[in-house]
């Protein structure tokens, strides 16, 4: 492709390719140097709120200037779409470094310590990144690593937010707030670089999955496996560093960039001299330093550095690094060779005796006998400590009279006995109208024995809440809330998901409150409706699982027909594009007066069907007579 584009850069090559469109290295000619080119797609630059929102919100992007941020330098329209003109980077991106096994542990550490500070300097900038993944982090000859396309998702997700079944990618390395629709801050890009630091460390991601929306789950739900168990090189200092921003909760995490760069550096130090790379490159001058945050630039300032940059293969100066910015206090920095070749700080002990430091020292250089003998000793203070709780629980018990402690009473009730007690004033409850009032004595009994078949308990506290009316729409609302999101966590019961999720946004709605928690459950779930589950419809499975719910509903036993809900949504979830399953669901949901789970799949199906159907005509006709 060799094309001039705004009459002074000319496109040489294609060098990368996404869903947001291409990059091309292209050769700026008035300023003699490479820079690279994305063109986005002209299904996204088409629409002219998109193009308005880009445009303004991309020149605050603009206005970064950080040694590990690729700098972007202009903008300029093409065709029928928007050209950005950045810094271009002679280098490889981290995900091909990690499948081809080119990096140590020192690598990543160093590396993910240049982009912490950078993410740390843009956040001081109120702009959040939201997409930190391999792709975008792009690394040197020389281990200078910068990262690429700030702020691209956030215009991709306002673009794509308003399509339905658009597939905005893998959530491989997204925080758990950004899958379900909350709130990103830093720490949410924090969790993303964790993501690709433990890729780097181990050469694979902490969750995976067949579907975007398996992986979702997983870090919703899952706890990441230990680095070490995948790679036993790995320091327990870094292993402890990766999972630290793997934390589900935010709060728990690493509160910014620049705490969790130092903590990357320290444990680069700690690993021992520097050596990047098999042959002798020179040391990039202070990558992983932090940066004070800056205004934007006046019309006076330079765009960009008049300083020695770097030499391409043909000779010509391609300036990438930008004038290093000084330290608040005015300081010089260190370099990274001196930054790691430092111990990790460690507490200052300003009156430190030298007899505690000698018997440090002497600990700390016979390692291996000094644990022995801990844990001798521990073992031995141990014993006493048992005999002695021995000694004294058998003196009281002959101060009792017995050997063994006392009952709790001759009269008192067993969990067990109050349980049935409770059951049958529940139904004396329910017969007289008080559900409310039911709920709350069994939850009251939940708290007094939490460990008495909570299962159990739980699932009658379900079975009253489901008889509810509609005018108890908060206790409805956060029922169907909770169990969309059990369903969610199962592969097998996705339509049954959708379905109580999207009946759970109903009622927030109707209480004139935002739906938060379940959006973004609901938007991973459209986005796979015309692929994993139509691909997951096996009807020949669903007929046999209605045919054996028919068999056991019309036996008596009350196992027999508890048994026939599992086959029942066994048929919705093979065959969900199947109304009559769903009409069966709802049935038996009413014989059992569970009221609101019928409720749920009737309005499924009356927002599903077409309105022209008989499916339609009858759910409209059943939610009626149910009062909605």
């Amino acid at each position: 492709m060799s094309e001039i584009i705004a009459g002074k850069y000319e496109i040489l090559e294609e060098i990368g390719r996404g869903g947001m469109g291409c990059v091309y290295k292209a050769y700026q000619k008035n300023l003699e140097r490479y820079v690279a080119i994305k063109i986005l797609s002209e299904n996204l630059a088409d629409d002219p709120e998109f193009r308005e929102r880009f445009q303004r919100e991309a020149s605050i992007v603009a206005r970064l200037s950080h040694p590990n941020i690729v700098a972007v330098y202009d903008f300029e329209r093409y065709k029928n779409t928007i050209c950005i003109i950045m810094e271009y980077v002679d280098g490889s991106s981290l995900q091909r470094l990690v499948e081809e096994h080119a990096l140590s542990e020192r690598d990543v550490l160093l590396i993910g310590a240049q982009i912490a500070r950078a993410l740390h300097y843009a956040h001081q900038n109120n702009v959040i990144h939201r997409d930190v993944k391999p792709d975008n982090i792009l690394v040197t000859p020389s281990k200078v690593a910068k990262i690429t396309d700030f702020g691209i998702a956030r215009f991709r997700e306002a673009k794509f937010r308003t399509q339905p079944g658009i597939n905005m990618g893998t959530p491989r390395f997204m925080s758990p707030e950004h899958i379900t629709g909350g709130e990103l801050d830093g720490r949410s890009d924090l969790y993303s670089l964790g993501v690709c630091l433990y890729y780097a460390l181990t050469g694979q991601p902490p969750f995976d999955g067949d579907t975007p929306i398996s992986v979702a789950t997983c870090h919703l739900y899952q706890a990441p496996r230990p680095i070490r168990e995948l790679n036993p090189s790995v320091s327990p200092l870094t292993e402890s560093i990766v999972l630290r921003a793997l934390e589900k909760n935010r709060e728990a995490r690493w509160p910014d960039g620049e705490s969790m760069a130092r903590a990357l550096t320290e444990a680069a130090a700690a690993l021992g001299p520097i050596v990047i790379g098999s042959l002798n490159t020179e040391i990039p001058q202070d990558p992983t330093r932090p940066v004070s945050v800056i205004s934007p630039p006046t019309p006076s300032q330079p765009p960009e550095s008049a300083g020695d940059g770097f030499r391409t293969p043909t000779g010509l100066k391609r300036l990438i690094e930008p004038t290093p910015v000084p330290q608040a206090n005015g300081n010089s920095t260190e370099s990274l060779e001196n930054l790691a070749s430092q111990r990790p700080p460690t507490r200052s002990w300003t009156e430190e005796p030298k007899g505690l430091s000698l018997v440090w020292n002497w600990l700390r250089e016979r390692w291996g006998i000094a644990s022995a003998v801990l844990l001798v000793l521990a073992a031995f203070a141990f014993a006493l400590w048992y005999q002695g709780r021995y000694q004294l629980g058998t003196s009281l018990a002959q101060e009792q009279g017995k050997g063994t402690p006392a009952p709790t009473g001759a009269g008192a009730a067993s969990p067990r006995t109050e349980y049935d007690q409770l059951v049958a004033a529940t139904q004396r409850m329910l017969a007289e109208g008080r559900a409310k009032q039911a709920i709350e004595q069994i939850q009251a009994f939940k708290e007094k024995y939490p460990d008495y078949e909570p299962q159990r308990v739980d699932n009658l506290i379900d079975r009253i809440t489901a008889g509810l009316p509609l005018s108890e729409i908060e206790l409805l609302a956060k029922r169907r809330d909770q169990k969309g999101k059990r369903f969610f966590n199962d592969p097998t019961r996705l339509p049954l998901a959708r379905a109580y999720l999207r009946a759970a946004r109903d009622l927030y709605v109707g209480q004139q409150r935002s739906y938060t928690q379940g959006e973004g459950f609901l938007r991973l779930l459209d986005q796979g409706a015309s692929g994993t589950l139509a691909m997951n419809s096996n009807p020949a499975a669903a007929a046999q699982a209605f045919a054996r719910a028919r068999f056991k509903l019309e036996s008596s036993d009350p196992e027999e027909r508890s048994a026939a809900e599992k086959d029942l949504m066994d048929a919705v979830c093979n065959a969900p594009d199947n109304y009559d399953y769903w009409f069966e669901l709802a049935n038996f949901y009413k014989s059992e007066g569970m009221l609101d789970d019928a409720r749920v799949l009737l309005r499924y199906v009356e927002e599903t069907a077409p309105q022209t159907s008989d499916a339609y005509k009858k759910a409209t006709r059943e939610l009626r007579s149910l009062g909605q």
